[in-house]
This record gives C-alpha cells, structure tokens and sequence, in this order.
C-alpha cells in the first residue's frame, strides 16, 4: 500500500501588501470633492432654472403678453395659480409674427415648475413655433392666476441632474 501525500509550496506566491494609509487619505479626499462637486452642480442647476422660469413673459387672467420667439421650437403655455385649470377656461388665442392663428393643443399633467417666488406652474397647453419673431397671448377666460410662455424645460434640468448624479 502506497501513500501519497501532496504538499504545496507557498513560498513562489508573493505576499499581499495593503495599501499605505496615505492611499486611504486621498480616496477619502477624492470622495468629498466630489460630492461637494455634485453638490454645487445641483445647487448651480436649481438657481440657474428658476432664473430661467422667472424670465418667462406673463400676464394676469384676463390679459394679453407677446413673446420673443428666437428659434422654431414647441413651447409651452403655463398657468400660475391655484386650482386646476384647463387651457379651455383660459380662452387663449395665440398669433405668429404675421398675425396668423396658431394652434393651441391642450395638456394633460406633464411640465411643472415651483418657486419660492411665485406659484406652481403647470403646462396647459402647447404650441409649436415654426417662424421666429413676436407671438402674441391674449387670455379672456374667467379663471384668476397667471399665464406664462416658456420652453419645457427639459433642456434646462436634465443635464444638470445627469451631470450631478454622475
């Protein structure tokens, strides 16, 4: 009877060496920059919006308001108030630089923004800009608040909050 017996040597595999703890340091360092990054990218993007909202034109209900339209785009109407208000209680008509009747479609849900400084606001109703020039805004409907023309925002949110997170 035979026995065999199997030994492994260790002494070829070299040992493993821990970082030194100035390694640590700077990875801890690295991890709070970039969270203090992050978090001044937030804060950047968050001031940057609402000084995007409050540059938006706007008029009281009833009333009327033009808006520099500087490139074909969809944009959208918002109302500033309380209650929920539909586009059709606004009774907004909408014309292009020529004068012509633009479309107005309603919305349901979708865009809203809110700030410290004015009420929520909330997208009603959009329509697409194919000229650039001057549109004009008139509100007759029966309902209080504000009406403000403005983009939807998503350019304007998104790549801050991507840019953050990453």
């Amino acid at each position: 009877m035979s026995v065999s017996s199997q030994i492994r040597s260790y002494a070829g595999t070299p040992a493993l060496r821990r970082p030194s703890i100035g390694w640590y340091w700077a990875a801890g360092l690295l991890l709070v920059g970039g969270l203090v990054a992050a978090g001044g990218w937030l804060f950047g993007a968050v001031t940057g919006l609402n000084d995007h909202v409050d540059r938006f034109p706007r008029t009281s209900v009833p009333g009327e308001t033009s808006v520099q339209i500087d490139q074909s785009d969809t944009y959208n109407v918002y109302y500033e108030g309380v209650g929920d208000i539909t586009l059709d209680r606004l009774d907004v008509t909408l014309t292009d630089p020529s004068g012509e009747p633009v479309a107005v479609r309603p919305v349901d849900g979708g865009v809203l923004y809110d700030s410290a400084e004015r009420a929520v606001g909330h997208a009603v109703g959009q329509f697409r800009a194919s000229t650039t020039g001057t549109y004009s805004l008139t509100a007759t409907g029966d309902a209080s608040g504000t009406i403000a023309i403005g983009d939807g925002l998503t350019d304007n949110v998104l790549p801050p909050l991507i840019g953050a997170g990453l």
